[in-house]
């Protein structure tokens, strides 16, 4: 059986037209159809790199049609890529070294790491206060959603 579009099985359960449903589920929750389709896939690619997925099975776990698409709406929705923001979020691992620099402490110490010998590079912050403004910002949307 061929899969349905949800607002074609909306038209046909309500007996509406796809334009008058529009209109009331962005009265409704704020946002059209669509984006909101697209949030709860970004939540889930969200879920799944914080769990240790690589973007491009996230991206698939969650619907997208690759990596690349992921990607897109991803840096839309939180201006930063999904590796971008996974690496924000995931604890120092001194086996991973990708993200980080060795310290520079001249008597060959951690230089001040508690002990894993690496540092964060340093991006002035902007990583994790984007990450902390696009949560808030999304967890304002589902407070809003919730309240309705």
């Amino acid at each position: 059986m061929p899969v349905r579009h949800p607002v074609a099985e909306f038209e046909r359960v309500s007996g509406l037209d796809r334009w008058t449903i529009a209109r009331q589920f962005r009265a409704a929750f704020g946002t059209s159809p669509t984006r909101f389709r697209t949030m709860r896939q970004l939540d889930v690619a969200r879920r799944a790199l914080r769990g240790g997925l690589p973007p491009a099975a996230a991206a698939l776990a969650a619907g997208f049609a690759d990596q690349s698409h992921l990607t897109r709406r991803f840096k839309g929705a939180y201006g930063l890529t999904p590796a971008r923001w996974q690496a924000a979020c995931t604890p120092p691992d001194a086996a991973d070294t990708s993200r980080w620099a060795t310290g520079g402490a001249p008597d060959g110490g951690s230089g001040g790491s508690g002990g894993s010998g690496f540092e964060r590079l340093d991006d002035g912050g902007h990583v994790e206060a984007a990450v902390a403004e696009g949560e808030r910002l999304g967890e304002q949307r589902v407070a809003g959603v919730e309240q309705r």
